[in-house]
């Protein structure tokens, strides 16, 4: 989600930018214009908009992310990289990333996977031993996507599969 945020942040500095330099570009020319100058505020306005349109996925993106966050049944930290012994390497700070399942999607870092809405409904969930596996997707086509499972208590399973159960209308299926 910081990811998402970062890129935000960027954008909106781009059209700044973008526009600081247009309007010099109209202070300083005055009313003469040559060709080069109409090239410049085409290729200008053109970057504008098509920033101003990542700008809004992003915003959607960022809202999405946030009501899988502030709604989520399940989360699972994931596995921390450590460093090979015997060598040396510059020391390098590894966050942490959490893993984030909702009844609206799955948010991985800056990944969301959305279901139950656009016509994306999640299909059938499958707890296996080591993994959980959701399957999810439209008329046309559907995709698979697993996670490892993390170690739960039976009852706070149970607690779990109850909640998707009633969240999602679908009944997950114990493997192994």
């Amino acid at each position: 989600m910081n990811t998402i945020i970062r890129r935000i942040i960027i954008y909106i500095l781009i059209i700044c930018f973008l526009t600081a330099a247009l309007t010099q570009l109209f202070v300083f020319q005055g009313e003469s214009f040559d060709a080069k100058t109409a090239v410049i505020i085409i290729f200008t306005i053109a970057a504008g908009i098509i920033l101003i349109r990542f700008l809004f996925k992003d915003i959607n993106n960022l809202k999405i992310a946030r009501l899988i966050r502030e709604n989520f049944i399940l989360k699972v930290k994931t596995a921390v990289i450590s460093q090979i012994s015997g060598k040396e390497f510059p020391d390098k700070h590894i966050e942490d990333s959490e893993i984030f399942v909702s009844y609206f999607g799955i948010l991985f870092n800056d990944k969301i996977v959305k279901f139950n809405q656009d016509g994306i409904r999640l299909t059938a969930m499958d707890i296996g031993n080591d993994f959980i596996s959701f399957t999810y997707g439209n008329d046309k086509q559907m995709q698979n996507m697993r996670i490892v499972r993390p170690d739960i208590e039976p009852e706070a399973m149970d607690e779990m599969i109850n909640k998707f159960r009633f969240e999602t209308g679908i009944t997950p299926t114990m493997l192994g």
